[in-house]
């Protein structure tokens, strides 16, 4: 059903990082474990995001 729907993932991920943009500033005066979770999040959320625009699929760190 979304198997070739590379340009909605993008968007989903574009709007996903800017909603993280907007509470990142409620974190920072959070617990560093909460701010430490959240950037692996969002750095996550980025590299898949580069990966479907530049290879047209998410790259599986485990097989």
């Amino acid at each position: 059903m979304l198997a070739n729907q590379r340009w909605f993932f993008l968007l989903v991920a574009v709007i996903l990082l800017g909603a993280c943009a907007y509470y990142w500033k409620r974190l920072s005066k959070g617990p560093w474990t909460l701010q430490i979770g959240s950037a692996l999040l969002v750095s996550g959320a980025i590299g898949n995001g580069i990966d479907r625009y530049m290879i047209h699929g998410v790259v599986d760190f485990f097989d």
